[in-house]
């Protein structure tokens, strides 16, 4: 069997697949349904704490180049204190 032919029966089977577990997730008395809502907000939920923590972290970088560039030596080697 040649690479295309295989590449298109693998598209196919993933799409037949796809299909099923859409139809199957449509159904609101699924259980796997709940576990999957439940599964989707705590990846949320971690997104958010990762964003946050990012935010943090950029902010912190932010302030360490301010004082670097603050405490920037002058040709005489001193920290510029004329600001």
């Amino acid at each position: 069997m040649n690479d295309m032919i295989r590449g298109g029966l693998l598209f196919l089977a993933g799409a037949v697949v796809g299909a099923a577990g859409a139809s199957l997730m449509a159904r609101q008395d699924n259980p796997l349904r709940g576990a999957v809502v439940g599964t989707l907000a705590q990846g949320l939920a971690a997104k958010d704490k990762m964003l946050t923590s990012l935010e943090k972290a950029k902010e912190n970088v932010e302030d360490m180049v301010a004082e670097a560039r603050q405490a920037k030596p002058t040709p005489t080697g001193l920290p510029d204190q004329s600001k």
